[in-house]
């Protein structure tokens, strides 16, 4: 892959939970924002940011098992390759336009905050550039009890990717 993506949150972040198949059906990585109780905003720190110049594939809801809104983008590489990004968990989705071309770092939506998570987070995967003709142009979510092999063919573990490994320079990362 030609160019590195960067984080699709800026501040600290961490992943406490769910991870690239752990367990074996996640397809992605769930990154709760750290924020200080109750005092969340959907200002800048509440948003998911795109990582990569993209153009807008998908929005609507999200299947998975927290539910809420969904975006995915597809970023053409220097070398020909493409890769998907998709943003799940989001309590709303910002002003997209299926087909339009976006910047790198724009918002693309607001995180959800729900009763089962003290913090906000963002489900978050990177998928190969044929997986939205094969599987997901015609269903978004991952159908039920798919394996780590059927995930593997189809997603990328996300933060492999991203410059400097995990996280970018202007925020942090931990796994708890």
């Amino acid at each position: 892959i030609g160019r590195r993506f960067r984080s699709p949150l800026s501040g600290r972040f961490s992943s406490p939970g769910r991870q690239f198949i752990s367990p074996e059906n996640h397809e992605g990585i769930d990154l709760h924002r750290e924020i200080d109780g109750s005092n969340f905003s959907q200002g800048e720190d509440g948003q998911a940011e795109l990582v990569a110049n993209g153009i807008c594939l998908y929005i609507g809801e999200y299947a998975g098992c927290s539910g809420g809104q969904m975006a995915i983008f597809r970023h053409r590489q220097l070398n020909g390759g493409q890769v998907l990004s998709v943003y799940g968990h989001l309590d709303q989705v910002n002003d997209l336009t299926i087909g339009e071309q976006y910047p790198i770092r724009f918002p693309v939506g607001g995180l959800m905050q729900d009763l089962e998570h003290i913090d906000p987070f963002l489900h978050f995967a990177m998928a190969y550039g044929p997986t939205w003709e094969s599987d997901l142009k015609d269903r978004p979510s991952l159908p039920h009890n798919v394996g780590a092999s059927w995930i593997k063919a189809r997603y990328q573990r996300p933060f492999a990717l991203m410059s400097g490994g995990y996280g970018h320079p202007s925020g942090s990362y931990s796994v708890k």
